[in-house]
């Protein structure tokens, strides 16, 4: 068990197994770009967030914070990795937050999920067990959701089929779209040609832009005619995962569009004392490290 500051609270998280390499790495304010986005974005306390590829649930602590008086659904198909969700949800009595041992796919059904910590991913090699799907299409209709106002996609390179069933719904309630963008899992799990999936994201939906909290200090948009251009970025210089923020929603990209992501020099510690490389150098280090743990553990992955 770990206590680790997630958002704006400390809880107490536990780990899928003693493999579990993304928990060993967990440092505190490990989602501190995700909280910065839904501070800004997630406005409404009674918003409905579905958080599809939740792992052991620090992601949907975070969207827990920010929609107090709403609902997370929180989509985990691994069941070693459920079973931690399942765990941390009550653990920190995050009350406001469903656990659901369910993949999301294009249409509901059967898939084949080959488990491995927060690496898992669908198979299409007969690798796995069998693990019942959901479409988010269908999903939104049995449970008669009157709105839906972000939906994150983590799923190791299958998030072309969650778009695909949630088509209905992106239609109906234009919800944020939290999207990892991994070229090795596209690559490598899913067989799918990055530019070509980053291109029919450009086309999709009338804003999308990449947060990425390495560099640049702000949300940087993705026109039409960048989508090879922000690929080759990926690819050579940043480790070939970034998240994508992607929306129909006009007043949501003028937010995006002046959002900061990277804290200032005061915000990493008290603007009363010196601000030395030191400080700053450990911030960053401790994104960096928790960024190589995800790499090298999808690339690992059998």
């Amino acid at each position: 068990m770990k206590r680790l500051r997630i958002g704006r609270a400390s809880l107490d998280m536990v780990g899928s197994g003693d493999s579990d390499r993304y928990f060993d790495a967990l440092v505190d304010d490990i989602h501190d770009d995700l909280d910065r986005v839904c501070a800004a974005l997630l406005t409404d306390p009674a918003g409905v967030v579905l958080d599809v590829g939740a792992n052991i649930g620090t992601t949907s602590a975070v969207f827990s914070q920010h929609v107090p008086n709403g609902q997370v659904y929180a989509f985990e198909p691994g069941p070693s990795v459920f079973a931690a969700l399942k765990a941390n949800v009550a653990l920190n009595g995050l009350n406001n937050v469903s656990p659901l041992n369910l993949a999301v796919a294009a249409k509901p059904g059967t898939v084949r999920f080959f488990e491995d910590a927060a690496y898992g991913h669908i198979t299409t090699d007969g690798r796995g067990c069998d693990v019942p799907a959901a479409s988010i299409d269908d999903f939104v209709a049995s449970r008669a959701l009157k709105r839906v106002d972000l939906i994150k996609i983590d799923v190791e390179g299958f998030e072309s089929g969650v778009l695909e069933g949630a088509a209905q719904t992106i239609e109906r309630f234009a919800p944020i779209i939290h999207m990892e963008f991994n070229l090795w899992c596209l690559v490598a799990y899913s067989r799918i040609d990055p530019i070509e999936f980053a291109e029919s994201l450009v086309r999709k939906f009338r804003f999308v832009f990449a947060i990425d909290p390495f560099s640049p200090d702000r949300a940087r948009r993705i026109n039409a005619g960048q989508a090879a251009r922000f690929v080759h970025d990926r690819m050579v210089a940043r480790g070939c995962i970034d998240d994508l923020v992607m929306t129909n929603n006009e007043r949501v990209a003028e937010v995006l569009e002046g959002l900061v992501i990277v804290p200032s020099a005061d915000e990493i510690v008290p603007a009363e004392h010196h601000i030395g490389w030191r400080q700053i150098a450990t911030y960053v280090g401790r994104r960096l490290s928790l960024h190589a743990q995800t790499l090298l553990g999808s690339r690992n992955a059998p």
